[in-house]
């Protein structure tokens, strides 16, 4: 009895000898060797993915066909389709873009649309009073209806843009964008050599200088001003880049646009 009692603990011992160094075998050397083998896998795995083209951008077609629309009203609305059908495309910000590009050359064309009314001149009538009655500017009337002088005729039709301006400053992405109402219009980028206020909630005045001195639109000044757009509360100022560098900055052709468009009072909103 004794004997396989004997036996029997022999026995255990070999198991539990075994057994942990079975265990201890696994952890320091089987284990490592299996998630080394599923780490070089994994690599493999990668480097196979990214051995493959990338997907084709089916939308890069599309947007392409669109940028080639020569009707502004068709290239228009396809834009604004495509914007809202694929918000994902690799083509966004050019698409985005291309609109802010398409949205100003209707508003500045002799080109009828849903977006300009009728007008005809009567006697009396000048750019600036007719502005007035449309809640316009006389700059944007002249453009939009590619006029070489101020003279107007008694009986001419005159396209006057319904146009609802609006701007959103993004302090953190320096962009300004202008709306119109709550559609988007046209985006800029500027550079501004100072603090931002987030203050700033309208145009406070619209400025045009030369040689030091104000001049009025309908001047033969006018043409070669500096403009500027002066933000209120605050003073702050959006003007051309020059060689001293203040306030919000843009290229003079973008701020001539901007300055032909918005109006005194114009709402500002400033975002980060």
């Amino acid at each position: 009895m004794a004997g396989i009692l004997k036996i029997i603990v022999i026995l255990v011992l070999a198991v539990g000898l075994f057994g942990g160094t079975a265990f201890f075998a696994n952890l320091l050397y089987f284990q490592p060797q299996k998630l080394d083998r599923l780490e070089k896998q994994e690599l493999a795995r990668q480097a196979e993915l990214a051995a493959q083209p990338p997907p084709v951008d089916f939308t890069i077609a599309i947007y392409e066909k669109i940028a080639e629309t020569t009707d502004l009203q068709a290239r228009r609305n396809a834009l604004l389709e495509f914007l809202q059908q694929y918000p994902d495309s690799s083509r966004l910000a050019e698409a985005r873009a291309l609109l802010g590009d398409t949205n100003a050359d209707l508003l500045f064309s002799s080109e009828p649309t849903s977006d300009k009314e009728s007008y005809t001149v009567q006697k009396g009538d000048a750019l600036v009073k007719i502005a007035a009655k449309s809640q316009s500017n006389a700059e944007l009337l002249m453009r939009a209806n590619n006029l070489l002088t101020h003279n107007l005729q008694i009986g001419q039709v005159l396209l006057v843009p319904k146009f609802n301006p609006r701007i959103i400053l993004n302090r953190k992405a320096k962009t300004l964008t202008l709306m119109n109402g709550d559609g988007f219009f046209k985006e800029y980028a500027f550079e501004s050599a100072g603090q931002l206020s987030a203050q700033i909630a309208r145009i406070g005045d619209k400025i045009a200088m030369k040689d030091n001195k104000r001049v009025a639109f309908g001047s033969k000044e006018y043409v070669d001003s500096d403009r500027t757009l002066v933000l209120s509360p605050g003073g702050q100022a959006i003007r051309a880049k020059s060689d001293v560098p203040a306030g919000i900055m843009l290229p003079r052709e973008d701020l001539e646009e901007i300055y032909t468009i918005v109006r005194i009072g114009t709402p500002i909103e400033v975002v980060d």
